[in-house]
């Protein structure tokens, strides 16, 4: 995945994964259910509840029915039995990225630092007729910038905006 172009971090429990969480989210998250002390389904459950638009992206060597529809019932983008293809698993990162599901991204308001700080001031000073769309909308975007440098950064002042109602 490295040589395709994507950054990729590993951990070695479920647990180590969620604890992760507290200092960022990834894009995409490749779950393999099958995982010492915390299951797959378990973590799936945490990441549900809490940034639910997060894909993922299951991978087991025991594809079952049963485990097949509850990934998929529990949010799973897509549902991958080893060994996967480099392609075939490619292929289900890029899918899941371009889902309806990342057009409102939930590390928005998981982001508490960017929620305080650059939303909510920025609607602050729109709702009070401080600034006009195109100034809320560049507020925004500066703040974005200068709190990160993510990739899908677009996407995500975008569907800030979209939910709004600001036409563009």
């Amino acid at each position: 995945m490295r040589s395709a172009g994507l950054t990729v971090e590993t951990f070695g429990s479920g647990a180590e994964f969620l604890k992760s969480l507290e200092t960022g989210l990834p894009d995409c998250v490749v779950l393999d259910l099958h995982m010492p002390h915390m299951d797959g389904f378990n973590v799936q459950t945490h990441l549900a509840r809490k940034c639910a638009a997060l894909p993922v992206i299951i991978v087991t060597g025991h594809d079952f029915p049963e485990a097949r529809e509850r990934a998929m019932a529990g949010g799973a983008s897509a549902f991958l039995r080893k060994p996967v293809l480099d392609r075939t698993l490619l292929d289900a990162i890029k899918n899941s990225l371009q889902s309806p599901n990342m057009v409102l991204d939930m590390r928005i308001p998981l982001t508490k630092r960017y929620e305080q700080d650059v939303l909510d001031t920025a609607l602050a000073q729109y709702l009070a007729g401080e600034l006009d769309e195109a100034g809320a909308e560049q507020a925004i975007a500066d703040g974005w910038n200068g709190i990160t440098n993510e990739a899908g950064k677009d996407k995500q002042l975008a569907a800030y905006v979209a939910s709004l109602g600001v036409q563009r």
